[in-house]
């Protein structure tokens, strides 16, 4: 027994099989798409530059401004400490045990801690 579209109540949708048809732009329309795209990429390298950071990217123990002693605020981790202020060439892990360590610590400590930094 063969089912049928209408057997099922199923909808059939019929695609158009006929040649496709494009249509060339004016060169008015040629000319404001190209402005556009040139806007879409300049604001995609300006985005680029900004996400980046550029020089000032480098954390603060890399440009020697690195303060000696800070205060951990809430919601703040060690982990972000390491990011801020270790060197590029250190590991996070490495610069939150040295805190830990420096710092006669054997968890991570409560907001308003004054931490001295390695």
């Amino acid at each position: 027994m063969a089912t049928t579209a209408r057997d099922l109540d199923a909808v059939v949708y019929r695609f158009p099989t006929g040649p496709v048809v494009r249509r060339r732009l004016s060169g008015a329309a040629q000319r404001v798409g190209r402005r556009v795209g040139t806007w879409i990429l300049l604001l995609a390298v300006v985005a680029a530059v900004l996400l980046a950071g550029g020089p000032e990217a480098q954390t603060p123990a890399a440009t020697g401004e690195a303060p000696k002693k800070v205060v951990l605020h809430a919601g703040e981790t060690l982990w972000g400490l390491a990011e801020r202020y270790a060197p590029a060439s250190t590991d996070p892990r490495a610069y939150v045990d040295a805190l830990l360590e420096l710092n006669g610590l054997a968890a991570p400590p409560p907001p308003g801690t004054r931490l001295r930094l390695p």
